[in-house]
């Protein structure tokens, strides 16, 4: 049955969205509307890092929580890089470390090694490296590595690819008993969640590779 031109008119229009850090990709996607998303003003950003950090320890000592507001300001008001930071400082207690973080994520001889031609790339890029170099050892290093396997954003269910993968790369090697396998994967998992380099999916079981 042919529609009349007015219940045409009343079906809904399709519309692909999609979000990037980079103007450029914007322009190679041919997006007919832009639209910018403005980074958070320093108070707000300030207030998320609270946030996500330990209130008692920022409390605790002018120094440390100075180098908490230098770091924020590092952030450049990009949530993801705020809450990925202040999360890697989660558990440090004493202002030297906070210093060495705000020196890590200050050196510019380290940045400049790199070819981000984005402003937000680069503070993200900063972010990212601290929480990966904070991580605990190098098995759980390679076990994000690994994640380079999928494509951005892609959802990996994690008993079904992502351990066994790291199972069979030799990550996860001194078990005889699969359970503990598994259950040593499952700890790995956790720590890369918590260092906000991986995001669990509101589907059970799923795990989404962030776009670094």
């Amino acid at each position: 049955m042919a529609q009349s031109a007015t219940e045409r008119d009343q079906q809904p229009c399709k519309v692909a969205v999609f979000t990037t850090r980079s103007e450029t990709l914007c322009g190679r996607m041919k997006a007919e509307k832009k639209i910018k998303v403005k980074c958070l003003d320093p108070n707000h950003a300030w207030q998320l890092f609270k946030e996500n950090s330990d209130g008692d320890v920022l409390s605790s000592d002018k120094g440390i929580n100075s180098c908490a507001q230098e770091l924020a300001k590092e952030c450049a008001g990009l949530p993801l890089a705020l809450i990925t930071v202040a999360r890697v400082m989660l558990g440090k207690n004493s202002w030297e470390l906070w210093k060495d973080a705000l020196h890590q994520i200050r050196d510019k001889h380290e940045w400049t090694t790199i070819d981000l031609s984005e402003e937000d790339s680069v503070v993200m890029y900063k972010a990212f490296k601290l929480s990966y170099d904070s991580l605990e050892n190098d098995s759980i290093r390679e076990c994000l590595l690994c994640c380079a396997l999928w494509p951005e954003d892609y959802e990996i269910h994690k008993f079904k690819e992502l351990i066994p993968c790291w199972i069979g790369c030799g990550i996860i090697h001194e078990f005889n008993v699969i359970n503990d396998t598994f259950i040593k994967g499952c700890s790995y998992l956790e720590a890369l969640l918590a260092a906000s380099l991986l995001e669990q999916s509101l589907n059970v079981g799923i795990i989404t590779r962030l776009d670094m």
